[in-house]
């Protein structure tokens, strides 16, 4: 199974915090994004993708309710509270791909 990095970073590129120390994220949380999101459905498991501040709320709720309406558990919730960290001006979030 395919994981991808998260981390928080200033606009000069300064990492700011790793998610769960270096854990990284299941990519079946990409997988079951739906067609209509706006944000999540983008993360590219294979390069880097980057949300900045006015995007990481609209990623948060596309989460959220993607966990609410998956049939599979998909969780979430440790992902989601790093994204509320980073809701900041000039932070954004990186997803790194392989």
């Amino acid at each position: 199974m395919q994981h991808i990095g998260l981390r928080r970073e200033k606009e000069d590129g300064e990492v700011e915090a790793i998610y769960a120390d270096g854990d990284s994220i299941d990519l079946r949380i990409v997988a079951a994004a739906p067609a209509r999101s706006c944000c999540l459905r983008f993360i590219d498991p294979y390069g880097d993708t980057i949300f900045n501040q006015l995007q990481i709320p609209v990623l948060i709720e596309e989460l959220t309710e993607l966990a609410l309406n998956t049939k599979e558990p998909i969780y979430v919730d440790d992902v989601v509270e790093f994204l509320k960290d980073s809701i900041d001006n000039h932070t954004h979030v990186r997803f790194e791909g392989d």
